[in-house]
Parts: structure tokens; sequence; C-alpha cells
């Protein structure tokens, strides 16, 4: 075994040979230049593993890596091999990672997180939440770090986007923006995935509404008698199959997601019953509705007039095959029917802006005065059980729940008919 003092000037002049020769370093002794036809590589030679057989790891090719260099990994790989770390596994290591820090852009892991939606437990939004998502945060006008490594996205990069909306006055998408990064990152933090993207821990952990001002506006907006018999005008207005659709909306007072995918599968037309399954909706829980006389009429008539080969979906433009979507779009033609159904109010003010949600909050703000029992309004419309009530009270106030709802019916009906007094419209 040939040991030299080695440096760079010995090791440039050292012949090139067709068989390969090794000379060790004096100052490390398992450190050595191995030379061959063609480089000459700086090795370390040592035992790894339980069979302690002597393997060789190269450190480098010279003159790309200096003796000086060498030694200082040298010395470095000797601390890992004496932890029982073999060094090229550790470097092979370091180098896959940082590949992979650099393929895990914050855009294809966002990518993965929207291919992800869908299979939420409680998935009904996912469309809206996917093009909410590609429309202000994977929008390269808005978010200049798209491309970045998901694992350099910091807590500035994130609170810049937020506060860019914020200052264009869109507080709402803000806030959504915000919670739905927050969102985005706890489900990428996940160890398994984490480790797979390259992501070491949540940049935007502390990085709250509250924190950067924000808050979710809670909406109280509720339609008055006027504007409910402007809906129902409007509603009969619209060409099926969305006229049914809306007026099951204002029939059952459930979300417009609920209502666009009901099934016939879910329709029990013997008991009155329609059933939401808690992985469709935004409750954990299953909902069971009991449907009044009159959404019973409707569902009946529409079910006769559908073809024999109809789909599960009640409301669907497509023979069943798919619920009714871009409701969005539809309002703008709905609402101008029900501002020509709507009068002006006294001062002469234009129509109030509502939202399909708001419906909702009407049925179950009309639902309260009916029952005069808050638990059988909250039970109408699907909201779980708070508290001891949600562990110990099981009933599901269904005769109750029915009975409102005929209730509610026949309001609807004189309102459409006129026939409705004002003693009548405050119960």
């Amino acid at each position: 075994m040939q040991r030299q003092e080695l440096h760079d000037h010995y090791i440039k002049n050292l012949p090139s040979a067709e068989t390969r020769y090794e000379i060790y370093d004096e100052e490390i002794r398992n450190l050595a230049i191995r030379i061959g036809a063609r480089r000459k590589t700086f090795v370390l030679v040592t035992r790894f593993g339980a069979n302690g057989k002597t393997v060789r790891r190269a450190i480098g090719t010279f003159p790309d890596t200096t003796t000086a260099n060498a030694r200082l990994r040298a010395k470095d790989w000797n601390v890992l091999q004496k932890e029982g770390v073999d060094p090229a596994v550790e470097e092979n290591a370091k180098r896959e990672a940082e590949a992979l820090r650099l393929r895990s852009t914050f855009r294809l892991v966002m990518e993965d997180y929207i291919a992800y939606l869908p299979l939420r437990e409680r998935n009904r939004s996912s469309d809206e939440d996917a093009a909410f998502i590609r429309a202000n945060i994977l929008n390269p006008a808005r978010n200049f770090w798209l491309d970045n490594p998901i694992s350099e996205i910091t807590d500035d990069n994130v609170a810049s986007l937020v506060e860019s909306l914020k200052a264009r006055g869109v507080l709402t998408t803000a806030y959504k923006t915000l919670k739905m990064l927050r969102t985005f990152f706890n489900w990428a933090m996940l160890p398994s995935r984490r480790k797979l993207i390259g992501l070491q821990h949540n940049p935007i952990r502390d990085l709250t509404p509250r924190l950067m001002g924000l808050r979710k506006r809670s909406r109280t907006r509720v339609f008055d008698y006027r504007e409910i018999r402007a809906f129902l005008a409007a509603a009969t207005a619209t060409p099926p199959p969305y006229r049914h659709c809306f007026r099951a909306l204002i029939e059952t007072g459930q979300r417009i997601g609920e209502v666009s995918r009901m099934r016939w599968s879910y329709i029990d037309l013997e008991m009155k019953t329609w059933l939401i399954p808690g992985n469709t909706s935004k409750a954990e829980d299953d909902h069971t509705v009991p449907l009044s006389d009159a959404m019973i009429a409707m569902l009946v008539r529409l079910r006769a007039e559908q073809p024999y080969d109809q789909g599960d979906f009640v409301f669907s433009s497509s023979r069943g095959k798919y619920p009714l979507t871009n409701f969005s779009k539809k309002k703008d033609a709905f609402l101008e029917d029900f501002n020509a159904s709507l009068p002006p109010g006294p001062r002469g003010e234009p129509p109030r802006r509502w939202t399909w949600h708001d419906v909702r909050r009407t049925v179950r703000t009309q639902l309260e005065p009916i029952v005069s029992r808050r638990e059988v309004a909250e039970a109408a419309i699907g909201h779980s059980k708070a508290g001891m009530d949600r562990i110990y009270n099981h009933y599901s106030y269904r005769r109750e729940v029915r009975k409102a709802f005929n209730a509610w019916s026949d309001l609807l009906k004189k309102i459409e008919t006129g026939t409705l007094t004002i003693e009548d419209w405050e119960h």
C-alpha cells in the first residue's frame, strides 16, 4: 500500500494508467487518490454493516475537488461511519431531498390538493373550491411565488397575497384565500405527505385571519313578504329543470348544493322523506328531511314526466346523469324575473342583493314562529345538535318538522296567490 502526503501539485503530476492504482494519504489514513486512465478520484476506504466488508466511497474528482476539500469531507464521513451511517447513502439522500425540494413547487402540490378535494369526507363544495383556488391562488397575475419550491414558501409570501386582495377591497375573497391556504398547508403537513414534497414545517401556522385584520362577516339577509312572492314568481318563470330545483329550495330550506344533488334513490315517496347523506353535505351526520305534501306532489308529477331511463339525479339537464350546476350564471336571468315581480321600496330604493343561501336563512327564520320551538326549526334545516343534546337526545323531531313544512308550504301558496293577510304573515 503506497502512502504519501497528498497535495494538489503532487496529484496533478501523477501519471494516468490503464491499470488503476491508489495512493493513500499520510494525514487521513483511509483517504486515497485513485488513478485511472481518464480521471483521478478521491476515495474513502472503510467498513460498513455487520459483515465488516471493506468498501470505497468516492468523495470527488480531482481537480474539481481539491486535496484540502477531500480531507474535510473525509473527516466528516469518518464521523458518520463511527455512528454507523454510510456517507454515500447520506449524500445520496441529501441529493434526492434537494431534487425533490426543487421539483415540488407550490403550484404542483396545490394541483395535487385540487385533485384530492373530491375525495374529502364532505366534498359537496369541491368544484367551487377548485374554481376559487384557480382564480385567486393559482393566478400568476396575483401570485408571484407559484413556481417556488413549497419548502421555500414563507408567511410573508402568503401575507402579501392576502394583503393585495384586502387592499383591493375584496375582504371576503381575502378572508377565504387565507382560510383555504391554512387548510391546504395543514393537508400538506401529513407526515407521509410532507416527506414526499420536502416540507419541513407549516409556514403559516401562526398567520390567522384575526392577526391580519380579517373576519368573516355573518350574513343576516332574509326575504320579506314581497321578496318571497317575487322569488316564487321568478321560479315559476324559470324553465325546467331549474324551476323545480328553485321551488324545492324555498320549500325545504336545505342548502342549494344539497337540493341540486337530490337523488331519486334517496327519496322515499311512501314515507315522504329525503335522505341527505353526511358525506355529501356540510353536516357530519346523515340528515333525513320530512317532506311536505306539496313537495311530494311536485316530485310525483316530476317523476311521471321524466323518461323511463332517467338517471338518479332528480334535477338534471342530462337525463339524470349529472346534477344541475352553474347557479351563479343562472342567477342573472333569475334576477331579471325577480326584480320585475318586485314592487319598488317605500323610498324607491333598488332591490337589495341576496345569495342563494339567504333563501335557506329565510326559511329557517319563518319556521321559528311556525313551530315556536328552536330545536324543531334547527332540525328542519339539518343543523347538528350541540352540547349534551348531541350525546343524549337522539329524537329526530320528524313529526314536528313535517307539520312545520306543511304549514310553511301553505304559507307559500297564500303568498303566491295573493291571499295572505297581514295577520297570516305575522303568524
